[in-house]
């Protein structure tokens, strides 16, 4: 997956690069598709700590069970 995304990442500046638009507006392009990866990274990093408190939460609860049923 990692791979995939560092391929596209790099198609896609290198199009932005070699397209024939003005300075400005490819400052522009880059700035506008860097706030879009931002935003994506940090949706799927807040998805991801979402599931690990789930199952860190689980794991406490299975753990406090057993120790409960030891006693």
């Amino acid at each position: 997956m990692m791979n995939f995304l560092a391929g596209f990442g790099l198609g896609w500046a290198l199009g932005i690069l070699f397209a024939p638009v003005s300075g400005k507006e490819l400052r522009n392009n880059i700035s506008d598709r860097a706030s879009d990866i931002a935003d994506t990274a940090r949706k799927r990093y807040d998805q991801v700590r979402d599931v690990a408190g789930k199952a860190a939460q689980s794991i406490r609860g299975v753990a406090q069970e057993s120790e409960t049923q030891a006693s």
